[in-house]
């Protein structure tokens, strides 16, 4: 079992040969069909369950504490929890007779279906969606340091029992984050798209508060901010000042117009039974060609996305240390941010208002 104490991610880049690319790449895909198949089995049981004379009643009943025992009841009796979707992750895995991953790894999956289905059962997000072969897992992650496992001595990885050497930094920081008396909670691998080139990384889940970086101020000292669609205004007694939330970010969307414009005119090329006299695409179920050369310009496109991501999300973390440095109390007014997005839509995109909120709260 997963304790709750505090803990922080290590991440550390895998050096990974054709074999050990082969098997994870084997074990991934088993993961996917993994995931398919725990999401299929339960939204048929949640179709089953609303369904019956008994979920009807719990649905037409006043909220408080009796709807809410009641639609428990209904959802216990039909599976329909963290541990019914765990039982049935694990009861595929031992069905299908493949050994490609273990049962905390299975585990692990019917808890991903579980918080997807839990949001879409509780009108806090849309349904589900299946993996497809092209887009796959992103993810696999053990419960417990027993499968995925993490070996300092062997500066490496064993997972099924193959030996993955990572590569570790010599750095202070490092060091201290991963000393000897820091104990690990559980590995994660991770999967990722760079340049167009799968690479693999190993996510260290490592219990305790990580090493200081950077000196925070004190609760007492307070802050009040007052973002803007691209830029913020903060207050303190001693500092004030207006800044922008991600300075290093430049869309380049002339650039991103002509890739799409010739990834548009690439599936024309190779599509042209798919669109309509006047240029729109038919309607209906279609099969779409994609040649190599519009293949290299998607990859060209996602890695471009990809940067301006990362860039973000670096900006966004500095300005939150400098904020923090400043007052450990962090007034904000509430805003929508869906509502930025609507108005002002290119600024928004550029700095993500929304995230760094998000961030800033974490």
């Amino acid at each position: 079992m997963r304790s709750t104490t505090s803990s922080y991610i290590v991440e550390l880049p895998l050096r990974v040969n054709d074999q050990q690319n082969r098997f994870l790449e084997k074990a991934f895909e088993f993961g996917r069909m993994l995931y398919n198949a725990t999401l299929g089995t339960a939204l048929g049981r949640l179709q089953r369950m609303r369904e019956t004379k008994e979920w009807r009643e719990a649905r037409d009943m006043p909220k408080g504490r009796a709807r809410t025992k009641a639609f428990t009841a209904v959802h216990n009796a039909f599976g329909l929890n963290e541990f019914g979707l765990v039982t049935i992750a694990n009861d595929h895995r031992k069905a299908s007779g493949r050994n490609d991953i273990g049962s905390h790894e299975a585990q692990s999956i019917g808890k991903t279906v579980w918080r997807a289905l839990k949001r879409y059962m509780f009108q806090q997000g849309g349904k589900p969606r299946f993996k497809s072969f092209k887009r796959g897992l992103n993810s696999i992650e053990g419960t417990d340091n027993h499968e995925i496992m993490y070996k300092p001595e062997q500066k490496a990885i064993v997972w099924r029992r193959n030996g993955i050497k990572y590569m570790k930094p010599d750095t202070d920081y490092m060091k201290e984050a991963l000393a000897s008396d820091r104990r690990v909670k559980y590995c994660r691998i991770v999967r990722r798209t760079l340049n167009g080139k799968k690479r693999w990384f190993v996510q260290l889940v490592v219990e305790g508060v990580p090493p200081v970086r950077k000196v925070y101020a004190p609760k007492c000292e307070v802050v009040g901010i007052d973002p803007g669609p691209s830029r913020i205004a903060y207050f303190h007694e001693h500092h004030a000042a207006i800044v922008e939330v991600a300075p290093n970010v430049d869309l380049q969307e002339s650039k991103i117009r002509l890739l799409q414009r010739r990834i548009d005119r690439s599936k024309r090329a190779n599509n042209p039974d798919n669109f309509n006299p006047d240029g729109t695409v038919i309607k209906g179920s279609l099969k779409w060609i994609t040649s190599n050369r519009g293949r290299k310009l998607l990859a060209k496109l996602a890695e471009h996305h990809r940067r301006l991501a990362a860039t973000r999300k670096r900006d966004h973390g500095k300005l939150v240390n400098d904020l923090l440095q400043i007052g450990g109390t962090i007034k904000i007014e509430k805003n929508s941010y869906r509502s930025y997005q609507r108005n002002f839509g290119r600024s928004t995109n550029r700095t993500g208002m929304g995230e760094f909120v998000a961030h800033l709260k974490r």
